[in-house]
């Protein structure tokens, strides 16, 4: 798969192609049936989607809860058949351009594709003046074919980016995996930090999630990825998400995960942390003694779970 940061240098890549528009954030099944639509129409199926994403653009000073983070997206991507991903940065400037220039310039004059593949509720240019039914009366004055996609429907409930957010928000992650098609996971650097984990007796990898990371605060049996590609190995672990009252006053959010019996030294390192269920609401205890015992019955509980018929939760892929 190749992948383009502007659609300027695309070039002839995806000239007469199906492509998929859309803000794809999670990449959840909504969105793969968007992929596949356009795979069937073109051996050179291709995607557009932007970074940042449009409301960080419009109100910098709020933090948007990503699902997916670029480098998951392309990832992602690859793992569908897409031939050409364009993730095209964007401004003030590009959110400012009529539905008509959108089309002529950018997927007529840069892009040159045939098929354009979007969702019932595909939106574009200046103020989200332009719907599905622009785009099919531009598609006609230019000669491209557009195609709409149905939503996918999980339980009654349309899937959707803002539907998934706010299951993750709520801490009811077998909902967001539904709609995902796979456990919700977060990417990020390995810090170093305070080594109080290692002081308890529960070394942790720590994450400093990005602004406006939503998931509720808690702990997790979680899994973490180390490595990528097919060169990587799962580790089960237990996963607190938020602010470590019993340790610290800071109210700095972190994601820090104890890999259950493992020594591993993961400083710097890329890890994936994926989230399967939630075990309870952080809190703060009376003493550190009382804090250990309880981080001892949080692995406890992890790794019950991982030896009853819930074992399957914990064999992650993306």
């Amino acid at each position: 798969m190749k992948v383009f940061w502007s659609v300027a240098d695309v070039g002839d890549e995806t000239k007469n192609a199906a492509l998929a528009i859309g803000n794809f954030d999670g990449v959840h099944l909504g969105h793969q049936a968007l992929i596949r639509k356009a795979r069937e129409l073109s051996s050179k199926a291709s995607v557009l989607t932007f970074t940042p994403h449009p409301e960080t653009v419009l109100h910098s000073d709020a933090g948007h809860f990503y699902l997916t983070s670029d480098q998951q997206k392309i990832e992602l991507f690859a793992k569908l058949g897409v031939a050409n991903a364009i993730i095209h940065r964007i401004d003030k400037d590009f959110l400012k351009k009529k539905p008509e220039d959108f089309v002529e310039h950018i997927l007529l004059k840069r892009l040159k594709v045939k098929y354009v593949v979007v969702g019932e509720d595909f939106t574009f240019g200046y103020r989200a003046m332009g719907d599905i039914s622009v785009l099919k009366a531009l598609s006609e004055r230019f000669g491209f074919i557009t195609l709409v996609v149905p939503p996918v429907i999980i339980n009654g409930q349309r899937i959707s980016s803002s539907i998934i957010r706010q299951d993750l928000r709520s801490g009811e992650l077998d909902l967001a995996r539904a709609m995902l098609g796979r456990p919700y996971s977060l990417l990020g650097v390995v810090e170093g930090g305070q080594k109080k984990g290692g002081i308890l007796g529960f070394a942790t990898a720590n994450i400093t999630p990005p602004l406006g990371f939503g998931l509720k605060t808690g702990v997790y049996a979680t899994v973490v990825r180390v490595g990528d590609g097919d060169a990587f190995q799962d580790y089960l672990s237990v996963t607190n998400v938020g602010f470590r009252p019993t340790v610290t006053t800071k109210k700095t959010l972190v994601v820090e995960s104890h890999c259950l019996d493992q020594d591993l030294e993961l400083y710097g390192q890329v890890i994936k942390v994926f989230f399967i269920h939630r075990l309870r609401d952080e809190q703060a205890f009376p003493s550190i003694t009382v804090l250990q015992e309880q981080v001892e019955k949080d692995c406890q509980a992890v790794r019950q779970m991982y030896h009853s018929p819930a074992q399957a939760r914990f064999r992650v892929r993306d």
